[in-house]
């Protein structure tokens, strides 16, 4: 909270001698989660965008691309091909540097500080069923980075390091799947020895607050939550997955909604810059993953509904319509500027678990980003910052304060940065 500010104005120059200018988006008095209930977050967020003098080089580089080319320009450079072994460590217990794994053998690398910013261990299915058992009942695809198999948080532990005993994963409500799809590590991956689940990436729209329902044609919680409460919500249903439906209103409601957080990236691409459903929503369709559907039978259909699950899907969404005409959500209390009409061909539908990004139940540390040992005591020479750092969340991520996953990691980064070369952060 003390150096977020600082942090910014340090990020928005680098941006800005980039060709980059940054953006402010807000809640627009509605206050997502903040109508008719007691307490209201206030959801702001900033986005950078290229300006038209933007040099075509850096406008076409992702952020971490632009951030390295930034640090070489600073004289320094990032290394490639190190994997993480060991942490070193003296008679004190002090860090005093790392071995890795590499194609030329290992190598000792030894350093009075070190950093550990090796993220969590989305990628590795041990940890993720130990730690989280109830994952593996309710995400359908990943969208992690295979990195983060937990090798920083282990080596930590091993020296000494001792890590959040609360669980903290970052899941989001985007694992679009293909119907009939069930959640969890598919067979073939368990067979073959390397867990994988269904699907990869995001589907962003499953983040907007439509009607959603389980498997049986079922209504079964408000869908103006956080990311993860779908999900976690669907891991006791069948399945483990759910459907979410919509009307040829698409465009019209996600404004109304104006989602903000990475979930407004679905109203920026159909509205702001004007792509329109259609078109956004096309690649999904062709994949059989979202279906398209002139009535609302063939809706069923197409979801594979039968006999008394088709029955009560359409049951379902005849008393959202009667909810949405009232404008009071009587069942699950949901803010009536989010709920909407399915009345307006052509109608869509999507099968949906959880996505996992990544975990952030990482390393204890201090304000200063310092590693605690399992006295919670500073373990001298190391650091942790990112996904690696833990001391922030627990259960899960915070995501009505936007922004705070990559802001927590810029932010402490910079401060342990700072306090290792003795400067006021």
């Amino acid at each position: 909270l003390d150096e977020s500010a600082d942090m910014h104005a340090w990020v928005k120059q680098i941006m800005s001698n980039y060709g980059y200018d940054v953006n402010f988006d807000a809640d627009q008095g509605l206050g997502h989660g903040g109508v008719g209930v007691d307490m209201y977050v206030p959801p702001i967020q900033v986005n950078y965008t290229a300006r038209e003098d933007c040099p075509e080089e850096y406008a076409k580089l992702k952020r971490n691309e632009l951030f390295e080319d930034y640090i070489g320009k600073q004289g320094h450079e990032v290394t490639y091909g190190f994997d993480l072994a060991k942490l070193l460590t003296d008679d004190s217990g002090a860090v005093t540097g790392a071995i890795f794994d590499t194609k030329s053998g290992f190598v000792q690398v030894n350093a009075k500080n070190t950093i550990m910013t090796t993220g969590g261990y989305a990628a590795n299915a041990v940890m993720l069923d130990a730690l989280n058992p109830i994952l593996s009942k309710c995400l359908t695809a990943s969208d992690w980075t295979p990195g983060n198999t937990g090798m920083g948080i282990k080596a930590a532990m091993w020296a000494g390091a001792m890590k959040d005993p609360q669980s903290a994963a970052f899941v989001f409500d985007r694992g679009a799947v293909e119907p009939g799809t069930k959640a969890g590590w598919t067979k073939e991956s368990l067979e073959s020895g390397q867990p994988m689940l269904p699907s990869t990436g995001q589907f962003n729209p499953g983040s907007q607050p439509f009607l959603k329902m389980n498997l049986h044609g079922e209504r079964f919680f408000n869908e103006s939550a956080n990311y993860d409460w779908a999900p976690h919500a669907a891991a006791s249903q069948p399945g483990g997955v759910y459907l979410e439906v919509w009307d040829g209103n698409f465009a019209e409601d996600i404004e109304r909604f104006h989602s903000l957080g990475c979930a407004s990236l679905t109203r920026v691409m159909v509205n702001t810059v004007g792509m329109g459903t259609d078109a956004y929503l096309q690649e999904w369709i062709e994949k059989g993953i979202v279906v398209k559907a002139d009535t609302l039978e063939e809706l069923a259909d197409g979801l594979k509904l039968e006999g008394d699950h088709k029955k009560q899907f359409l049951a379902t969404i005849d008393r959202y319509n009667e909810l949405f005409d009232a404008q009071e959500d009587a069942d699950f209390g949901k803010e009536p500027y989010l709920l909407s009409q399915m009345r307006t061909a052509p109608f869509y539908g999507v099968t949906l678990g959880g996505t996992l990004l990544d975990t952030s139940d990482g390393l204890r540390i201090n304000a200063d980003m310092q590693v605690l040992n399992t006295d919670a005591e500073v373990i001298p020479g190391l650091y942790a910052a990112g996904d690696c750092g833990g001391s922030v969340f627990a259960d899960g991520y915070y995501n009505l304060t936007h922004g705070m996953a990559c802001g927590r990691a810029l932010t402490f980064a910079r401060h342990a940065v700072n306090h290792i070369a003795g400067k006021k952060a």
